[in-house]
């Protein structure tokens, strides 16, 4: 699965490396995992959002979309979000 990240995503995981080095790293390791090895239950569908899916790696939540088949199937990192902290809508 060809994995592609948003600018939000990259930029939310520069947030988290400035204050969790380690956790960033543990998020990304995570997100490859997930793009080498997909199977249903490594994730959820939000409600209301078929394509949109949300990885929780404690106390990080990666949104994310699973697109395809017509150019491939594609893992596209749209968020990645600190669950602790209160905030508006991910998107």
């Amino acid at each position: 699965m060809r994995l592609l990240w948003s600018d939000e995503a990259l930029a939310d995981l520069d947030e988290v490396a400035r204050r969790a080095p380690r956790q960033a790293r543990w998020v990304h390791a995570a997100i490859e995992a997930l793009a080498d090895a997909p199977f249903p239950g490594m994730y959820r569908q939000l409600e209301g959002r078929p394509d949109e899916h949300v990885l929780s790696v404690p106390p990080y939540a990666v949104f994310y979309l699973i697109t395809g088949p017509l150019a491939g199937v594609q893992l596209v990192v749209l968020r990645i979000r600190d669950s602790r902290r209160r905030r508006e809508s991910w998107k």
